[in-house]
Protein backbone atom coordinates (compact mmCIF):
# COMPACT_ATOMS: atom_id res chain seq x y z
CA UNK A 1 0.00 0.00 0.00
CA UNK A 2 2.93 1.99 0.96
CA UNK A 3 4.50 1.61 -2.84
CA UNK A 4 1.20 2.57 -4.17
CA UNK A 5 0.82 5.64 -2.04
CA UNK A 6 4.41 7.17 -3.15
CA UNK A 7 3.57 6.18 -6.77
CA UNK A 8 0.64 8.19 -6.65
CA UNK A 9 2.56 11.06 -5.63
CA UNK A 10 5.57 10.42 -7.70
CA UNK A 11 2.17 10.07 -10.50
CA UNK A 12 0.88 13.44 -9.62
CA UNK A 13 4.01 15.42 -9.73
CA UNK A 14 4.61 14.35 -13.02
CA UNK A 15 1.46 15.22 -14.35
CA UNK A 16 1.79 18.80 -12.85
CA UNK A 17 5.66 18.81 -14.48
CA UNK A 18 4.39 17.28 -18.11
CA UNK A 19 2.64 19.67 -19.85
CA UNK A 20 3.91 17.51 -23.54
CA UNK A 21 1.80 18.20 -26.53
CA UNK A 22 3.17 16.13 -29.43
CA UNK A 23 3.91 12.84 -27.06
CA UNK A 24 0.89 12.42 -24.43
CA UNK A 25 0.87 9.10 -22.64
CA UNK A 26 -2.50 7.29 -22.43
CA UNK A 27 -2.14 7.80 -18.70
CA UNK A 28 -2.02 11.37 -18.88
CA UNK A 29 -5.02 12.64 -17.68
CA UNK A 30 -6.06 14.83 -14.64
CA UNK A 31 -7.33 11.67 -13.29
CA UNK A 32 -4.87 8.75 -13.69
CA UNK A 33 -1.26 8.78 -12.71
CA UNK A 34 1.44 6.78 -13.95
CA UNK A 35 1.19 2.84 -11.85
CA UNK A 36 4.37 2.36 -9.72
CA UNK A 37 6.52 4.52 -11.79
CA UNK A 38 10.02 4.25 -13.90
CA UNK A 39 12.43 6.81 -13.45
CA UNK A 40 14.75 7.63 -16.77
CA UNK A 41 17.08 10.28 -17.17
CA UNK A 42 18.39 11.75 -20.22
CA UNK A 43 21.72 14.35 -19.10
CA UNK A 44 22.22 15.73 -23.36
CA UNK A 45 20.26 15.25 -26.21
CA UNK A 46 21.06 16.38 -30.17
CA UNK A 47 19.49 15.99 -33.90
CA UNK A 48 22.41 16.49 -36.57
CA UNK A 49 24.75 18.38 -33.97
CA UNK A 50 21.94 20.57 -32.38
CA UNK A 51 20.96 20.58 -29.16
CA UNK A 52 17.10 19.78 -28.03
CA UNK A 53 15.91 23.53 -26.71
CA UNK A 54 12.86 24.24 -24.28
CA UNK A 55 9.57 23.25 -25.98
CA UNK A 56 11.14 20.42 -27.38
CA UNK A 57 10.03 16.75 -26.64
CA UNK A 58 11.29 13.30 -25.45
CA UNK A 59 9.20 10.07 -25.50
CA UNK A 60 9.61 6.65 -23.82
CA UNK A 61 8.12 3.70 -25.96
CA UNK A 62 7.62 0.55 -24.98
CA UNK A 63 7.79 -0.52 -29.09
CA UNK A 64 5.48 1.48 -29.85
CA UNK A 65 3.74 2.27 -26.96
CA UNK A 66 4.38 5.71 -25.34
CA UNK A 67 4.56 4.78 -21.65
CA UNK A 68 6.21 8.13 -20.32
CA UNK A 69 7.08 11.43 -21.82
CA UNK A 70 8.87 14.95 -20.90
CA UNK A 71 8.37 18.35 -22.42
CA UNK A 72 11.69 20.47 -22.18
CA UNK A 73 12.40 23.71 -20.35
CA UNK A 74 15.74 24.24 -20.59
CA UNK A 75 18.56 23.19 -23.79
CA UNK A 76 19.35 19.50 -23.37
CA UNK A 77 23.03 19.99 -22.45
CA UNK A 78 25.07 18.59 -19.58
CA UNK A 79 25.47 21.99 -17.84
CA UNK A 80 21.67 22.29 -16.87
CA UNK A 81 21.54 18.98 -15.49
CA UNK A 82 19.32 15.62 -16.07
CA UNK A 83 16.07 15.72 -18.15
CA UNK A 84 13.57 13.70 -15.47
CA UNK A 85 11.15 11.45 -17.20
CA UNK A 86 8.44 9.21 -15.19
CA UNK A 87 7.26 5.80 -17.47
CA UNK A 88 4.05 3.99 -15.78
CA UNK A 89 4.59 0.29 -14.86
CA UNK A 90 2.04 -2.66 -15.99
CA UNK A 91 0.43 -4.06 -13.21
CA UNK A 92 -2.07 -1.48 -11.77
CA UNK A 93 -4.54 -1.56 -14.83
CA UNK A 94 -2.96 2.03 -15.96
CA UNK A 95 -3.13 2.74 -19.94
CA UNK A 96 0.10 3.57 -21.63
CA UNK A 97 1.88 0.89 -19.47
CA UNK A 98 5.42 -0.58 -19.84
CA UNK A 99 5.86 -4.54 -19.49
CA UNK A 100 8.66 -5.38 -17.31
CA UNK A 101 11.67 -6.77 -19.19
CA UNK A 102 11.48 -5.19 -22.69
CA UNK A 103 13.76 -2.65 -24.15
CA UNK A 104 13.33 0.99 -23.37
CA UNK A 105 13.13 3.09 -26.58
CA UNK A 106 13.65 6.96 -26.76
CA UNK A 107 12.02 9.35 -29.45
CA UNK A 108 12.58 13.11 -29.17
CA UNK A 109 10.05 15.65 -31.09
CA UNK A 110 11.25 19.04 -32.19
CA UNK A 111 8.73 21.46 -32.09
CA UNK A 112 10.04 24.00 -34.51
CA UNK A 113 10.32 21.66 -37.19
CA UNK A 114 7.36 19.22 -36.06
CA UNK A 115 9.65 16.09 -36.50
CA UNK A 116 10.05 12.52 -34.91
CA UNK A 117 13.56 11.45 -34.26
CA UNK A 118 13.58 7.76 -32.97
CA UNK A 119 16.01 4.71 -31.69
CA UNK A 120 17.28 2.72 -33.67
CA UNK A 121 18.05 5.65 -36.24
CA UNK A 122 18.85 7.54 -33.09
CA UNK A 123 22.19 6.15 -30.93
CA UNK A 124 21.01 5.88 -27.38
CA UNK A 125 24.16 6.02 -24.49
CA UNK A 126 23.03 4.31 -21.82
CA UNK A 127 25.27 4.32 -18.80
CA UNK A 128 25.21 3.12 -14.86
CA UNK A 129 22.17 4.34 -12.59
CA UNK A 130 22.20 4.66 -8.65
CA UNK A 131 23.00 0.85 -8.20
CA UNK A 132 26.09 0.56 -10.91
CA UNK A 133 23.59 -1.16 -13.16
CA UNK A 134 23.24 -0.09 -16.90
CA UNK A 135 19.47 -0.36 -17.29
CA UNK A 136 18.52 -1.09 -21.10
CA UNK A 137 14.87 -2.62 -19.73
CA UNK A 138 11.66 -1.63 -18.46
CA UNK A 139 11.60 -2.26 -14.48
CA UNK A 140 9.20 -1.20 -11.72
CA UNK A 141 10.59 1.91 -9.68
CA UNK A 142 14.07 0.97 -11.84
CA UNK A 143 16.07 3.79 -12.90
CA UNK A 144 17.56 3.97 -16.74
CA UNK A 145 20.26 6.77 -17.31
CA UNK A 146 21.28 7.85 -21.00
CA UNK A 147 23.95 10.24 -21.00
CA UNK A 148 23.16 11.05 -24.65
CA UNK A 149 20.55 10.51 -27.32
CA UNK A 150 22.44 11.13 -30.40
CA UNK A 151 20.45 11.23 -34.36
CA UNK A 152 22.55 12.05 -37.41
CA UNK A 153 21.26 11.58 -40.63
CA UNK A 154 21.80 8.47 -42.37
CA UNK A 155 23.99 8.48 -45.71
CA UNK A 156 21.50 5.29 -46.46
CA UNK A 157 18.52 3.33 -44.75
CA UNK A 158 17.39 0.07 -46.40
CA UNK A 159 15.09 -2.70 -45.51
CA UNK A 160 15.42 -6.16 -47.64
CA UNK A 161 12.03 -8.36 -47.03
CA UNK A 162 12.62 -12.23 -46.45
CA UNK A 163 10.02 -15.07 -46.36
CA UNK A 164 9.31 -17.44 -43.61
CA UNK A 165 9.96 -21.22 -44.11
CA UNK A 166 11.98 -20.05 -46.85
CA UNK A 167 15.51 -20.39 -48.20
CA UNK A 168 16.78 -16.53 -48.45
CA UNK A 169 18.47 -15.79 -51.87
CA UNK A 170 21.46 -13.88 -50.89
CA UNK A 171 23.65 -11.72 -51.28
CA UNK A 172 20.98 -9.41 -49.71
CA UNK A 173 22.24 -5.96 -50.91
CA UNK A 174 21.50 -2.65 -49.35
CA UNK A 175 22.63 0.28 -51.36
CA UNK A 176 25.07 3.09 -50.83
CA UNK A 177 26.11 1.34 -47.52
CA UNK A 178 29.06 -0.47 -48.59
CA UNK A 179 27.20 -3.37 -46.86
CA UNK A 180 25.77 -6.94 -47.70
CA UNK A 181 24.72 -9.65 -46.18
CA UNK A 182 26.35 -12.82 -47.99
CA UNK A 183 25.15 -15.81 -45.56
CA UNK A 184 22.28 -15.92 -43.04
CA UNK A 185 23.76 -19.22 -41.01
CA UNK A 186 21.83 -22.30 -40.98
CA UNK A 187 19.29 -24.26 -39.38
CA UNK A 188 19.22 -27.87 -38.36
CA UNK A 189 16.60 -29.62 -39.50
CA UNK A 190 16.52 -33.48 -38.40
CA UNK A 191 20.27 -33.31 -38.46
CA UNK A 192 20.98 -31.92 -41.98
CA UNK A 193 22.35 -28.29 -41.88
CA UNK A 194 19.95 -25.62 -44.26
CA UNK A 195 22.14 -22.76 -44.99
CA UNK A 196 20.28 -19.22 -45.50
CA UNK A 197 16.93 -21.06 -44.09
CA UNK A 198 14.67 -18.32 -42.73
CA UNK A 199 12.09 -19.61 -39.90
CA UNK A 200 10.39 -15.92 -39.34
CA UNK A 201 9.37 -13.53 -42.36
CA UNK A 202 10.31 -9.56 -42.17
CA UNK A 203 12.61 -7.23 -43.32
CA UNK A 204 16.37 -6.54 -42.12
CA UNK A 205 17.16 -2.89 -42.32
CA UNK A 206 20.83 -1.37 -42.29
CA UNK A 207 21.31 1.90 -41.34
CA UNK A 208 24.78 3.64 -42.41
CA UNK A 209 25.95 6.61 -41.04
CA UNK A 210 28.91 8.80 -41.59
CA UNK A 211 29.40 10.03 -38.42
CA UNK A 212 31.45 8.67 -35.58
CA UNK A 213 29.49 6.50 -32.52
CA UNK A 214 28.84 7.52 -29.16
CA UNK A 215 29.76 6.11 -26.02
CA UNK A 216 32.55 3.78 -27.40
CA UNK A 217 34.04 1.30 -25.32
CA UNK A 218 35.88 -1.95 -25.94
CA UNK A 219 36.01 -5.59 -24.26
CA UNK A 220 40.00 -6.58 -24.40
CA UNK A 221 41.76 -4.23 -26.21
CA UNK A 222 41.37 -1.94 -27.87
CA UNK A 223 41.83 -0.84 -31.49
CA UNK A 224 44.49 2.40 -31.42
CA UNK A 225 41.81 3.90 -34.04
CA UNK A 226 38.31 3.20 -34.90
CA UNK A 227 36.27 4.33 -38.18
CA UNK A 228 34.11 7.86 -37.87
CA UNK A 229 31.43 6.00 -39.17
CA UNK A 230 29.19 2.99 -38.36
CA UNK A 231 26.35 1.10 -39.32
CA UNK A 232 23.78 -0.94 -37.74
CA UNK A 233 21.85 -3.82 -38.63
CA UNK A 234 18.10 -3.95 -37.37
CA UNK A 235 17.02 -7.75 -38.19
CA UNK A 236 13.27 -6.91 -36.79
CA UNK A 237 11.29 -9.98 -36.86
CA UNK A 238 13.02 -11.89 -39.05
CA UNK A 239 14.21 -15.70 -37.64
CA UNK A 240 17.12 -17.09 -38.37
CA UNK A 241 19.99 -19.79 -36.69
CA UNK A 242 23.46 -18.43 -36.75
CA UNK A 243 26.32 -20.13 -34.72
CA UNK A 244 30.22 -20.04 -35.05
CA UNK A 245 30.09 -22.92 -37.47
CA UNK A 246 27.56 -21.03 -39.41
CA UNK A 247 27.57 -17.74 -39.12
CA UNK A 248 26.24 -15.26 -40.67
CA UNK A 249 28.34 -13.26 -43.09
CA UNK A 250 28.83 -9.30 -43.32
CA UNK A 251 30.59 -8.15 -46.32
CA UNK A 252 31.90 -4.67 -46.18
CA UNK A 253 32.96 -3.11 -49.33
CA UNK A 254 35.81 -0.89 -48.39
CA UNK A 255 35.28 0.90 -51.99
CA UNK A 256 34.69 4.88 -51.33
CA UNK A 257 35.67 4.41 -47.38
CA UNK A 258 37.26 7.03 -45.89
CA UNK A 259 39.77 7.56 -43.23
CA UNK A 260 42.47 4.64 -43.39
CA UNK A 261 44.70 3.96 -46.12
CA UNK A 262 45.42 -0.18 -45.34
CA UNK A 263 41.82 -1.70 -44.91
CA UNK A 264 43.46 -4.92 -45.04
CA UNK A 265 45.02 -4.54 -41.09
CA UNK A 266 41.24 -3.49 -39.94
CA UNK A 267 39.13 -5.65 -37.91
CA UNK A 268 35.19 -5.38 -37.03
CA UNK A 269 33.68 -4.71 -34.17
CA UNK A 270 29.88 -5.03 -32.94
CA UNK A 271 27.92 -4.32 -30.04
CA UNK A 272 24.37 -5.50 -29.47
CA UNK A 273 23.00 -1.91 -28.72
CA UNK A 274 23.03 1.17 -31.37
CA UNK A 275 24.86 3.54 -28.49
CA UNK A 276 25.86 1.88 -25.25
CA UNK A 277 29.47 -0.37 -25.31
CA UNK A 278 30.82 -2.30 -25.17
CA UNK A 279 32.46 -3.58 -28.64
CA UNK A 280 34.05 -6.73 -29.29
CA UNK A 281 36.31 -8.04 -31.63
CA UNK A 282 34.51 -9.86 -34.69
CA UNK A 283 36.31 -12.76 -36.61
CA UNK A 284 37.27 -10.66 -39.85
CA UNK A 285 38.82 -11.69 -43.16
CA UNK A 286 40.31 -9.55 -46.03
CA UNK A 287 39.08 -10.08 -49.82
CA UNK A 288 40.03 -7.21 -51.57
CA UNK A 289 38.73 -4.82 -51.67
CA UNK A 290 35.91 -6.44 -49.23
CA UNK A 291 35.96 -7.02 -45.37
CA UNK A 292 34.12 -10.57 -44.77
CA UNK A 293 33.02 -10.45 -41.30
CA UNK A 294 31.59 -13.51 -39.07
CA UNK A 295 28.76 -12.74 -36.44
CA UNK A 296 25.83 -14.77 -34.58
CA UNK A 297 23.65 -11.69 -34.04
CA UNK A 298 23.29 -8.55 -35.95
CA UNK A 299 23.86 -5.21 -33.94
CA UNK A 300 25.90 -1.71 -34.48
CA UNK A 301 29.69 -2.18 -36.42
CA UNK A 302 32.68 -0.08 -36.49
CA UNK A 303 36.00 -0.93 -37.74
CA UNK A 304 39.07 -0.27 -36.04
CA UNK A 305 42.80 -1.34 -36.25
CA UNK A 306 46.25 0.01 -35.93
CA UNK A 307 47.37 3.28 -36.09
CA UNK A 308 49.43 3.45 -39.13
CA UNK A 309 46.27 2.12 -41.06
CA UNK A 310 44.63 5.45 -41.00
CA UNK A 311 44.90 8.69 -43.33
CA UNK A 312 44.62 11.63 -41.08
CA UNK A 313 43.86 13.47 -43.99
CA UNK A 314 41.68 12.55 -47.17
CA UNK A 315 42.45 15.99 -49.35
CA UNK A 316 40.32 15.81 -52.15
CA UNK A 317 40.95 19.13 -53.85
CA UNK A 318 43.53 22.39 -52.65
CA UNK A 319 43.22 25.56 -55.13
CA UNK A 320 44.39 28.82 -55.31
CA UNK A 321 42.19 32.02 -57.00
CA UNK A 322 42.41 35.82 -57.02
CA UNK A 323 39.42 37.35 -55.00
CA UNK A 324 37.71 40.55 -55.35
CA UNK A 325 39.98 41.94 -52.98
CA UNK A 326 42.72 41.02 -55.16
CA UNK A 327 43.83 38.98 -52.52
CA UNK A 328 44.92 35.00 -52.77
CA UNK A 329 42.52 33.00 -51.57
CA UNK A 330 43.23 28.92 -50.76
CA UNK A 331 40.70 27.03 -51.00
CA UNK A 332 41.19 22.86 -49.50
CA UNK A 333 38.29 20.11 -48.96
CA UNK A 334 39.12 17.16 -47.08
CA UNK A 335 36.69 14.30 -47.11
CA UNK A 336 37.84 12.83 -44.03
CA UNK A 337 40.28 13.83 -41.11
CA UNK A 338 41.75 11.67 -38.11
CA UNK A 339 43.85 12.78 -35.17
CA UNK A 340 44.49 16.21 -36.99
CA UNK A 341 45.12 19.45 -34.70
CA UNK A 342 44.96 22.10 -37.76
CA UNK A 343 46.54 23.32 -40.69
CA UNK A 344 49.27 25.22 -41.65
CA UNK A 345 49.38 27.34 -44.66
CA UNK A 346 53.07 28.07 -46.72
CA UNK A 347 54.14 30.16 -49.57
CA UNK A 348 57.55 30.99 -51.70
CA UNK A 349 58.14 32.49 -54.82
CA UNK A 350 59.27 29.42 -56.25
CA UNK A 351 58.83 26.04 -56.20
CA UNK A 352 61.22 25.02 -53.48
CA UNK A 353 59.77 23.96 -50.05
CA UNK A 354 62.53 24.41 -48.77
CA UNK A 355 62.48 28.86 -49.32
CA UNK A 356 58.45 28.63 -47.94
CA UNK A 357 57.55 30.55 -45.10
CA UNK A 358 54.17 29.88 -42.91
CA UNK A 359 51.76 32.66 -43.80
CA UNK A 360 48.82 31.67 -41.78
CA UNK A 361 48.21 30.87 -37.95
CA UNK A 362 47.33 27.31 -36.97
CA UNK A 363 43.67 26.57 -38.60
CA UNK A 364 41.58 24.20 -36.40
CA UNK A 365 40.30 20.50 -38.25
CA UNK A 366 37.18 19.35 -37.28
CA UNK A 367 38.34 15.57 -37.46
CA UNK A 368 35.25 14.42 -38.96
CA UNK A 369 34.71 11.38 -41.83
CA UNK A 370 32.16 14.05 -43.61
CA UNK A 371 33.38 16.32 -46.32
CA UNK A 372 34.39 19.74 -45.03
CA UNK A 373 35.71 23.13 -46.75
CA UNK A 374 38.20 25.15 -45.39
CA UNK A 375 39.56 28.97 -46.85
CA UNK A 376 42.18 30.61 -45.84
CA UNK A 377 42.75 34.22 -47.57
CA UNK A 378 46.15 35.51 -47.92
CA UNK A 379 46.49 39.37 -47.73
CA UNK A 380 50.59 39.92 -47.23
CA UNK A 381 51.56 39.82 -51.27
CA UNK A 382 52.27 42.78 -52.70
CA UNK A 383 54.69 42.85 -55.04
CA UNK A 384 53.25 40.70 -58.75
CA UNK A 385 55.14 36.81 -59.98
CA UNK A 386 54.16 33.34 -59.89
CA UNK A 387 53.75 32.14 -56.11
CA UNK A 388 54.00 28.51 -54.97
CA UNK A 389 51.73 27.28 -51.68
CA UNK A 390 52.03 24.23 -49.84
CA UNK A 391 49.25 22.80 -46.80
CA UNK A 392 50.53 21.18 -43.91
CA UNK A 393 48.36 19.07 -41.84
CA UNK A 394 49.75 18.64 -37.80
CA UNK A 395 48.31 15.78 -36.30
CA UNK A 396 48.20 14.64 -32.63
CA UNK A 397 50.91 12.48 -32.66
CA UNK A 398 53.14 15.03 -33.78
CA UNK A 399 53.63 14.10 -37.11
CA UNK A 400 53.40 16.10 -40.05
CA UNK A 401 52.38 16.01 -44.14
CA UNK A 402 52.61 18.85 -46.97
CA UNK A 403 50.21 18.62 -49.40
CA UNK A 404 50.92 20.52 -52.97
CA UNK A 405 52.19 22.78 -54.30
CA UNK A 406 49.62 24.81 -56.06
CA UNK A 407 50.77 28.02 -58.28
CA UNK A 408 49.37 30.95 -58.76
CA UNK A 409 50.05 34.06 -60.68
CA UNK A 410 49.80 37.47 -58.67
CA UNK A 411 49.24 40.71 -60.68
CA UNK A 412 49.48 42.70 -57.74
CA UNK A 413 47.84 46.33 -56.53
CA UNK A 414 48.48 49.26 -57.06
CA UNK A 415 45.92 50.49 -54.54
CA UNK A 416 47.48 48.68 -52.23
CA UNK A 417 50.82 50.88 -51.11
CA UNK A 418 51.15 48.18 -48.14
CA UNK A 419 55.46 47.91 -48.46
CA UNK A 420 56.45 44.51 -49.51
CA UNK A 421 57.95 42.52 -46.04
CA UNK A 422 61.29 41.19 -47.02
CA UNK A 423 63.53 38.40 -45.55
CA UNK A 424 64.42 39.06 -41.50
CA UNK A 425 67.81 37.60 -40.86
CA UNK A 426 68.20 35.13 -38.28
CA UNK A 427 66.04 32.05 -37.38
CA UNK A 428 62.43 33.49 -37.79
CA UNK A 429 60.94 30.26 -36.11
CA UNK A 430 60.85 26.71 -35.00
CA UNK A 431 57.47 25.02 -35.29
CA UNK A 432 56.39 22.89 -33.81
CA UNK A 433 57.97 23.18 -30.32
CA UNK A 434 58.48 21.06 -28.58
CA UNK A 435 57.93 18.45 -31.49
CA UNK A 436 58.18 14.98 -32.14
CA UNK A 437 59.59 13.99 -34.76
CA UNK A 438 60.51 16.81 -37.00
CA UNK A 439 60.73 20.37 -36.14
CA UNK A 440 60.78 22.59 -39.28
CA UNK A 441 63.31 25.61 -39.02
CA UNK A 442 61.96 28.84 -40.67
CA UNK A 443 65.69 31.41 -41.32
CA UNK A 444 66.38 34.35 -43.62
CA UNK A 445 69.20 36.66 -45.10
CA UNK A 446 68.55 40.01 -46.51
CA UNK A 447 71.95 39.52 -48.03
CA UNK A 448 73.70 36.90 -49.57
CA UNK A 449 75.97 34.96 -47.38
CA UNK A 450 77.82 31.33 -46.42
CA UNK A 451 75.02 30.18 -43.86
CA UNK A 452 76.07 27.61 -40.80
CA UNK A 453 72.85 25.77 -39.31
CA UNK A 454 73.10 23.03 -36.96
CA UNK A 455 72.13 21.55 -33.87
CA UNK A 456 73.53 21.14 -30.50
CA UNK A 457 72.58 19.36 -26.90
CA UNK A 458 72.74 21.20 -24.13
CA UNK A 459 76.56 20.28 -23.23
CA UNK A 460 77.83 22.15 -26.45
CA UNK A 461 78.23 19.19 -28.38
CA UNK A 462 77.27 19.07 -32.41
CA UNK A 463 74.34 16.64 -32.85
CA UNK A 464 73.25 17.22 -36.47
CA UNK A 465 74.79 20.22 -39.10
CA UNK A 466 71.60 20.99 -41.53
CA UNK A 467 73.00 23.41 -43.47
CA UNK A 468 76.71 24.42 -44.52
CA UNK A 469 76.16 26.45 -47.68
CA UNK A 470 76.14 29.69 -49.25
CA UNK A 471 72.58 31.28 -49.35
CA UNK A 472 71.34 34.29 -51.43
CA UNK A 473 69.13 36.62 -49.77
CA UNK A 474 65.84 35.36 -49.12
CA UNK A 475 63.75 32.61 -46.67
CA UNK A 476 64.78 29.43 -46.32
CA UNK A 477 62.94 26.55 -44.24
CA UNK A 478 64.67 23.12 -43.15
CA UNK A 479 63.59 20.15 -41.56
CA UNK A 480 65.29 18.47 -38.99
CA UNK A 481 63.80 14.94 -37.58
CA UNK A 482 65.62 14.04 -34.22
CA UNK A 483 68.07 11.50 -35.94
CA UNK A 484 71.60 12.32 -35.06
CA UNK A 485 74.11 12.82 -37.39
CA UNK A 486 75.83 9.08 -36.39
CA UNK A 487 71.99 8.02 -37.59
CA UNK A 488 70.89 6.99 -34.00
CA UNK A 489 67.70 8.25 -32.43
CA UNK A 490 68.02 11.03 -30.37
CA UNK A 491 66.56 11.01 -26.85
CA UNK A 492 64.17 13.61 -25.36
CA UNK A 493 65.31 16.78 -24.13
CA UNK A 494 66.21 20.12 -25.22
CA UNK A 495 68.39 21.01 -27.90
CA UNK A 496 69.95 24.22 -29.34
CA UNK A 497 69.07 25.66 -33.37
CA UNK A 498 72.69 27.79 -33.87
CA UNK A 499 73.19 29.94 -37.32
CA UNK A 500 75.91 32.08 -38.30
CA UNK A 501 76.04 33.94 -41.37
CA UNK A 502 77.82 37.23 -42.37
CA UNK A 503 79.38 37.41 -38.84
CA UNK A 504 76.53 37.36 -36.85
CA UNK A 505 75.15 34.33 -34.43
CA UNK A 506 71.57 33.23 -33.49
CA UNK A 507 70.36 30.53 -31.44
CA UNK A 508 67.03 28.89 -30.36
CA UNK A 509 65.62 26.36 -28.19
CA UNK A 510 63.39 23.37 -29.65
CA UNK A 511 62.29 20.61 -27.09
CA UNK A 512 62.04 17.00 -28.77
CA UNK A 513 59.27 15.04 -26.41
CA UNK A 514 58.49 11.35 -27.44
Amino acid sequence: MKKIIVSLVLGLLAIISLSAVHFVPAWHDPYQAPYLGMNLYVQEAEVNGVHLVAGDEIGIFDGNLLVGAKVLTNTAIPENGYISIIASMEGGGVPGSAAVGHFVRFKVWIQATNTEYSYPEMSVWFVENNVHVVQTTFATQGTVVAQKLQYNTPVSDNSVAVLGNAFATVPLNFPNSNLSITSLGAFNFAGTWMPNYITTAGSIRVIYINHPPIGVGFSGTAPEVYSQFHWYIDPGTVGFTADAAHPVVIRLDTTGLTGFVDYSQLTAYKRTIHGTPFFEPCATVWNAPYLDVSVTSFSEIILGGPEESTLPVELSSFTASINAQNNVSLNWITQSETGVIGFNVYRAPLDDLECAQLVSPLINATNTSTTQSYVYVDKDLYEPGEYYYWLQNVDLDGSMAFHGPISITYTGNDSNHSPNIGPVDGINQTYPNPFNPNVFISYGLTKAAKVDLAIYNLRGQLVSRLVDAPRESGSYRVIWNGIHDSGSACSSGVYIVRMTAGGKTWSSRIMLVK
